[in-house]
């Protein structure tokens, strides 16, 4: 605004001077002509510094303003540098956990170990292949379910109560367990039964393994067996008792309903039955060996 008066000014003083350069000239006259020749001279080099300094400012902000922008820049480049590294480290712990979950499914449908899981309802939420090969079903059949088909309600009673008391407690369950696979056939089991916990600590469910230590178990029973055999051998007050405790102790290694000693005598070929019990056929007198 103030640049603009002053070129109107000088405007005016000039068109000024051309009106007095048509008329008389005198020393009053002379002396406003160099006035204002003065002033027009003064006003131009004022405008002019107006202008340089303006320009100045103008340039020292395009200089601030384009220092800023090249701070910008950079900071920005500095961003997304690091958000580069972040998303590749991001993506290396995807891969990492992806490849960890890859191999620890891997390992759990590999053991020779039957693993559950169970959730907080005590529901199927996943079994591995051991697990589905010993029960006899797919996947699809076990997940979502309290208890597989076919179980004895005592049973699935038993099983989901103590589920929910080691969810509530928080310990670690271990049991000992014998099962029937076919008649005649006994099978030891080893079942841990431990809390699954997220990252806050809280329960989310229950995870299961039964491993079947029935050559070890047998060997422990096997070894404590022949130990109880010795002790009732000095303990017993007769053969019959001797003959009952040990079958008392076999039938706790095996199927042993039906169960008999027999003794053979070289010299007149006998075999006596001194201890024999079966569920159909009476005790045998001594007979002679044949050939069944």
């Amino acid at each position: 605004l103030l640049l603009t008066v002053l070129l109107l000014l000088g405007m005016s003083l000039t068109a000024y001077n051309a009106y007095l350069d048509q008329h008389e000239h005198s020393a009053q006259v002379n002396l406003i002509r160099v006035t204002g020749a003065v002033l027009n001279v003064a006003l131009l080099i004022f405008t002019w510094g107006v202008v340089w300094f303006r320009l100045k400012r103008w340039r020292a902000a395009q200089a601030s303003t384009l220092a800023a922008l090249a701070q910008a820049q950079a900071t920005l480049r500095s961003a997304n540098a690091e958000l580069a590294a972040r998303a590749e480290e991001h993506q290396r712990s995807a891969q990492a956990l992806a490849d960890s979950q890859a191999f620890l499914n891997s390992l759990m449908e590999n053991l020779p170990v039957n693993i559950f899981r169970l959730d907080r309802e005590a529901r199927f939420t996943f079994a591995n292949k051991s697990f589905c090969d010993r029960v006899g079903k797919p996947l699809a059949e076990i997940v979502g379910k309290h208890a597989l088909d076919g179980t004895p309600p005592d049973l699935v009673d038993k099983h989901r109560t103590e589920n929910l008391r080691i969810m509530e407690s928080g310990e670690t369950h271990e049991v000992f367990e014998v099962d029937t696979y076919r008649p005649g056939e006994i099978r030891h089991f080893r079942v841990v039964k431990v809390p699954l916990r997220d990252a806050a600590g809280q329960c989310y469910g229950l995870q299961g393994m039964i491993s079947d230590v029935t050559k070890r178990r047998r060997a422990e029973l096997a070894q404590a067996a022949l130990h109880q055999i010795s002790e009732a051998a000095h303990s017993a007050s007769d053969l019959p008792a001797m003959f009952r405790r040990i079958h008392e102790i076999v039938s706790e290694l095996l199927p042993a309903k039906n169960f008999y000693v027999a003794t053979y005598d070289a010299d007149t070929e006998i075999l006596s039955f001194p201890y024999f019990v079966d569920e159909t056929d009476p005790p045998p007198g001594p007979r002679k060996l044949g050939k069944g």
